[in-house]
Order: C-alpha cells, then structure tokens, then sequence
C-alpha cells in the first residue's frame, strides 16, 4: 500500500517535468520552424564544351549566379559577382535635367 501511494505522486509529478523540459526545450533550444522549408530554385542557364575533357556550366540557385568549371582532372565551383552597373547610351546631354541632377552630372 505504501508503494501505490509513492507511485500515486511519483508518476504525475515524472509526467509533469517530462513535458515542462519538452516545453523548455521546444522554446529555447530548438524553436520549431514556421510551416514548410522554403523552395529552393536551381536552373542551368548555359554550357559550353571548352574541349573534350573540359566543360563550363553557368547555373542560377535561388537568384545567385554560380560558374561551375568540370574537367577530368578536377572540378570547380566559383559564385559569380553581381552585374556591374550598365552607363545608360544616352548622351548627358539629352537627358532631363533632373536626371542630370539626380545622377551627380551638373553641366
């Protein structure tokens, strides 16, 4: 009889810190991600055969252009940098004067 009543107690206040360290765990250390993973986007834009052992293949991964360089020796992964910015063909001149202003091209 003594030990039912030991196991009356024991066995809720186990369950109790069972699923308070399960909350505590939840919350701080490992907080649970919102909804699905994102989608991950991965396309080859070109390729291009250098010789018969090398080849050159320019893929697109979430936006980010990557070039990627495969031989039989080895092969290479280098991320691409961003476009330089394109001067417009319009000569200064022509253009509004609050474009000019804008711009930085007083003249």
């Amino acid at each position: 009889m003594n030990a039912l009543l030991r196991l009356l107690w024991a066995l809720p206040l186990v369950l109790a810190l069972g699923v308070g360290f399960m909350i505590v765990l939840r919350r701080f250390v490992a907080p649970a991600p919102n909804g699905k993973p994102a989608a991950r986007h991965t396309a080859l834009c070109e390729q291009l055969a250098l010789s018969e052992q090398t080849r050159v293949y320019l893929l697109d991964v979430d936006g980010r252009k990557y070039l990627v360089v495969e031989s039989t020796q080895n092969t290479r992964l280098q991320p691409l940098a961003s476009p330089a910015r394109v001067e417009s063909r319009v000569p200064a001149r022509s253009r509004p004067a609050w474009l000019r202003h804008l711009s930085g091209e007083n003249s």
